[in-house]
C-alpha cells in the first residue's frame, strides 16, 4: 500500500493537493476560500477549501517545495502517524488479550479505512492521532492533557469538540473548569480565524455550508446515519417532494440519534457507578462508537476513529467462536475491493459505493450494541457482588 501511494503520489493524495493549493494561495496573499481562484489551479479536484484559515499555516512550509516533494513528505508523515497509531491502539486499548493479529486487523477493517486515510492524504490521520492521545489522557484521568489534545483535534473539522464534554459523564473526572477552559480556548481559536481575514469569512462560511449540504447527503463517501435516513426516505417514500423528503429524513435521523443517546446515557450511568480507574478505558472506547452513530457526516476514512473499539469488542468482550464471527464480519468487504487506474485522481473500491458503504455503519451499530450489553451486564454483576453477604466494595 505504501509503495502504491508513493508511486502514484502525484495522482492520489487529492485531499493533500487541496491543502497544498490553499496554503499556496494564502502564502501569495490571496483568498483560499475563493473557489474561482482555487479551481483555476491545474490538476485540482473541484472541492472547496472549508477548513479554518489557520490550518493553512500547517502546510505553508511545504509550499516552499515543488508538489511531488511536498507530497512525499506528507505521505511520510501520515504513514508514520498511522503506523504509530495502530501500535498505540494495540498496546493501550486492545484489552486483556493483546493478540498479534490486532495490528493487521486494524489495517483492514471498516472497508480499509486506514489505507483510505493514507491514500487520500486527508488530515483525518492527524486529527485521529490527536483525538486518541486526548482519550488516552482522559482514561488516565489527566484532564489538562485531554483538553490540550482535544482542542487542536477539533481545529480541523470542528465536530470532535463534542468529546470535550465527555469528562462530565463520570463524577470522578467531572471538572467543569477544565471543560470551560477548553471551550474558551476553542472560541479563541475561532475568533483568531476570523480576525486573520474578516473579509474572507463569508467565503469560508459558504464553503462549509456547501460541504455540509453536499457530503452529508451523499452516502457514496459518507455512510453516516443521516445519509442512511436520506436513503431510506428516498426508497420508502419516493413520491415525496424534495423539501418534504429532507424534512422527513431529518426527523428520522433525529429519532435515531435520540434513541442512541438515550440508551447510551443509561450505559453511562452504569459506568458512573464504577471507579474511573476501571471504567476509563471502556468509557472512551464506547464514546467513539456513540460519536460515529450520531454524526450527520462520517466519511468512509473517518471510521478509523472507531477501529480500537471494534477490535476491543472482538478481542476482549467476545469469546471464541463469537469473536471470530465478528472479525469475519469486519473483514467481509475485502473480497469486493478493487483498485482501479488512479489516473482519474481517485482510487476506488466497488464495495465503498451505494448501499454497500453502510457496512461500516452497520458494524459500528453491532459493536455499540455488544459493548452496551457488556457494560450493563458487568455493572449488574458488580452490584450483585457488592450486595452479597461477606463481600466488600473492594
Amino acid at each position: 500500500m505504501l509503495g502504491f501511494a508513493f508511486w502514484f503520489r502525484e495522482r492520489i493524495l487529492w485531499d493533500f493537493r487541496l491543502y497544498y493549493a490553499a496554503a499556496w494561495l494564502y502564502g501569495q496573499g490571496q483568498n483560499p476560500f475563493d473557489n474561482q481562484l482555487l479551481f483555476s489551479i491545474p490538476n485540482l479536484d473541484p472541492m472547496p477549501f472549508s477548513y479554518p484559515l489557520p490550518i493553512t499555516f500547517l502546510f505553508l512550509p511545504l509550499t516552499k517545495l515543488v508538489y511531488p516533494a511536498a507530497a512525499m513528505i506528507w505521505l511520510g508523515v501520515i504513514s508514520s502517524l498511522l503506523c504509530w497509531l495502530v501500535l498505540f491502539w494495540w498496546r493501550q486499548f486492545s484489552g486483556s488479550r493483546r493478540d498479534a493479529w490486532v495490528p493487521l486487523l486494524a489495517l483492514l477493517v471498516f472497508n480499509l479505512a486506514v489505507p483510505k486515510a493514507l491514500l487520500t492524504g486527508n488530515v483525518v490521520t492527524l486529527e485521529t492521532t490527536l483525538m486518541w492521545l486526548a482519550l488516552f489522557f482522559l482514561a488516565k484521568g489527566n484532564l489538562p492533557g485531554f483538553v490540550g489534545c482535544v482542542v487542536p483535534a477539533a481545529a480541523f473539522k470542528l465536530s470532535p469538540l463534542l468529546f470535550l464534554g465527555l469528562p462530565l459523564v463520570h463524577p470522578q473526572v467531572r471538572r467543569w473548569k477544565a471543560v470551560g477552559v477548553g471551550g474558551l480556548l476553542f472560541a479563541g481559536y475561532l475568533a483568531a480565524s476570523y480576525a486573520l481575514a474578516p473579509g474572507w469569512f463569508k467565503d469560508y462560511r459558504a464553503n462549509v455550508a456547501f460541504n455540509v449540504k453536499e457530503w452529508s447527503q451523499v452516502d457514496v463517501f459518507n455512510p453516516s446515519t443521516y445519509a442512511l435516513s436520506r436513503r431510506l426516505v428516498s426508497i420508502l417514500l419516493p413520491g415525496l417532494p424534495p423539501n418534504l423528503s429532507v424534512q422527513v429524513a431529518g426527523l428520522l435521523y433525529g429519532v435515531m440519534v435520540v434513541a442512541v443517546l438515550w440508551l447510551s446515557w443509561k450505559v453511562a450511568r452504569r459506568l458512573g457507578e464504577r471507579g474511573w480507574t476501571e471504567a476509563g478505558r471502556p468509557t472512551v472506547l464506547y464514546a467513539t462508537l456513540v460519536y460515529a452513530l450520531i454524526m450527520p457526516r462520517m466519511s468512509d476514512y473517518s471510521y478509523i476513529l472507531v477501529v480500537p473499539a471494534a477490535l476491543y469488542v472482538a478481542g476482549t468482550i467476545l469469546r471464541p467462536p463469537r469473536s471470530l464471527y465478528l472479525a469475519v464480519a469486519l473483514l467481509l468487504p475485502l473480497p469486493f475491493v478493487s483498485f482501479r487506474d488512479p489516473g482519474s485522481g481517485k482510487v476506488e473500491g466497488d464495495f465503498f459505493f451505494g448501499l454497500w458503504g453502510y457496512w461500516s455503519l452497520l458494524m459500528v451499530l453491532v459493536c455499540w450494541h455488544l459493548f452496551s450489553r457488556h457494560l450493563v451486564g458487568h455493572a449488574e454483576i458488580s452490584v450483585k457482588r457488592r450486595g452479597a453477604p461477606g463481600t466488600t466494595d473492594d
